[in-house]
């Protein structure tokens, strides 16, 4: 479920211009030779380590109990009873036979764990961008009445931790963020936009 924003951005029009080109991404071209830009993108502001861009897999997870956490808890599933396994070595032993690629998925999950607080990308991005996914090339710009308003999608929340950096970033400008959460989206609801000063 989609939630659609609107960030508007007002300031001096050297200001304005710096933010312009520092939130841009230009993506390459396409097959008529145009450049693909994106004109906003929350990794401008805060890049996602690289380590972290891993596969998000439920089996993985499950595999990461099994290796660091409550393995017990795993004995009961049925696929995992009928493969023979009876502790926490004939699981481990298991799950690297049947699934060794999840294996070395959950050991990079805690890698990345211990090294950044997080096992992989869409926990990183939650927890510093406020939402799933970063922006892409749907997201509209238009200058008007010198300011800057984007409209884009975030998937189910609006971008509030990600805002709030922005905010102290850009002290020199001023910046509101509306939304419309998945469910006034889905009513089709003629409600105010909710605003984030």
């Amino acid at each position: 479920m989609w939630c659609n924003n609107i960030l508007e951005v007002s300031g001096s029009s050297m200001n304005l211009e710096i933010f312009r080109k520092d939130m841009r991404t230009i993506k390459g071209t396409d097959s008529e030779g145009k450049l693909i830009e994106i004109p906003l993108q929350f990794s401008n502001l805060l890049p996602r380590p690289p380590e972290l861009d891993v596969e998000e897999s439920s089996l993985a997870h499950l595999v990461y109990e099994a290796l660091y956490g409550d393995w017990e808890k795993l004995l009961k599933v049925q696929w995992i009873q009928a493969g023979g396994a009876k502790d926490r070595s004939t699981l481990i032993r298991l799950l690297e036979q049947v699934h060794e690629d999840r294996v070395y998925l959950a050991k990079r999950y805690r890698a990345n764990e211990c090294k950044y607080g997080f096992r992989n990308w869409r926990d990183w991005n939650i927890e510093h961008y406020g939402t799933k996914w970063d922006l892409d090339d749907t997201t509209q710009v238009e200058e008007a009445d010198g300011k800057l308003i984007y409209r884009f999608r975030t998937f189910e929340t609006p971008p509030k931790a990600w805002f709030e950096l922005l905010k102290s970033t850009y002290p020199n400008l001023k910046m509101t963020l509306k939304h419309r959460s998945p469910f006034q989206v889905a009513a089709q609801a003629d409600i105010p936009l909710n605003r984030f000063y």
